[in-house]
């Protein structure tokens, strides 16, 4: 935050790394005898300062050798205080890093923003027992805990009114019901669930029941069926006895699916909704899965859209600028397909390519089916 960034150890780094971009001679000698570049904190990149303050730590001393034999750097120097300022930072700002990179990677999830949540308030609450009395105390650090508590509340005010996000956390089958039940008050527990439960309700529960066919691997055609008999007593008796099968629409309800054990997904190398595109889960919850499927590709984050945007501006070349923005478009979609191995076969790429050049319309077809998860 703004006043954590007014201590006098960052704003002294602030200054050092503006005097370096200011100036390609005091760039090259850095280089020459520290061997690694700063960069700068700014507002739009992501984890700017932590990067930042990292890159310095690493370099301690050679950062102090090069000040000593530099006295227009003299502005720039930092006391023992304020280098122990920078490490309590870096530590504190290390998990905010990690989990930007958590979920702005190509396999994130809905489903992972409530954890990451849950995560950050759970350090905050370690970080202000450390802080707040013993060797490690610090009264400024827990006065910017108290304000990031205070921005976690909001989001978590935002996260309350919109019941996709516990629906994604629900329908986690890692997660489920039983999430709730171990990290959250009990008190958000039926709340959270009925806001879920609406979305199941409106848009999901009374969708047609499609029975899929069976897997061919469940069929056993290896050995024919015996020639029928007549039934006796022991049969009938066996018949009174025998366990009825789990109905499928039964087993096919958000309620069922929540109250159900959990997968260790992590075990198993896969995504929550990679889980959801098997074929056995879409045969087992033929109206729940596409509940699963809409919500978890859900990006939980915007780092998708801007990597496109800034592959798109990369495609279009400044000198000529003669692609129409759907030619563009088309581009950038087959790009991303392609590397998400949507497209399985150089001849369906070329027949797009041509298409993009004839200028037609593509209509396509992805069969969930194929989907390589």
């Amino acid at each position: 935050c703004e006043g954590w960034g007014a201590t006098t150890s960052l704003q002294k780094l602030h200054n050092l790394a503006v005097w370096l971009r200011n100036s390609s001679i005091h760039h090259d000698r850095w280089i020459e005898a520290v061997g690694i570049t700063l960069g700068i904190d700014n507002d739009t990149r992501w984890s700017s300062w932590y990067h930042l303050i990292k890159r310095t730590t690493r370099k301690e001393r050679e950062i102090k050798d090069f000040i000593d034999k530099h006295p227009e750097c003299d502005n720039f120097r930092l006391n023992g205080v304020e280098w122990d300022t920078l490490k309590r930072t870096e530590r504190f700002l290390s998990v905010f890093a990690s989990g930007t990179l958590w979920v702005e990677g190509s396999e994130a999830s809905l489903s992972q923003s409530l954890t990451l949540m849950d995560a950050i308030l759970t350090f905050f609450e370690d970080q202000k027992v450390l802080y707040k009395s013993g060797p490690e105390k610090d009264l400024r650090m827990v006065h910017s805990i108290e304000m990031g508590w205070f921005i976690l509340d909001k989001y978590y005010a935002l996260v309350e009114s919109t019941p996709v996000y516990a629906a994604a956390m629900l329908l986690d089958p890692s997660k489920r019901k039983h999430y709730l039940l171990l990290n959250w008050p009990e008190e958000w527990h039926q709340k959270t669930i009925d806001a879920a439960y609406s979305i199941w309700q409106k848009q999901y529960a009374h969708l047609p029941h499609e029975s899929l066919p069976a897997a061919a691997a469940d069929i056993d055609t290896s050995h024919p069926s015996s020639k029928k008999r007549i039934e006796n007593e022991l049969d009938r008796l066996k018949r009174r006895l025998r366990v009825q099968p789990t109905s499928q629409e039964d087993e096919d309800t958000f309620t069922a699916f929540i109250e159900d054990k959990t997968i260790d997904l992590d075990a198993l190398k896969i995504t929550p909704l990679q889980w959801w595109l098997v074929p056995e889960q879409r045969r087992r919850y033929p109206r729940l899965h596409r509940m699963a499927i809409n919500i978890l590709s859900i990006a939980p984050s915007s780092a998708e859209p801007e990597q496109q945007f800034s592959g798109a501006r990369r495609t279009q070349s400044w000198d000529r600028l003669r692609l129409s923005p759907e030619n563009l478009q088309r581009l950038e979609c087959m790009g991303n397909w392609f590397a998400r191995k949507l497209i399985s076969s150089e001849e369906q790429l070329a027949m797009m390519v041509e298409a993009v050049e004839m200028d037609d319309e593509m209509n396509i077809d992805f069969d969930e089916e194929s989907w390589d998860v």
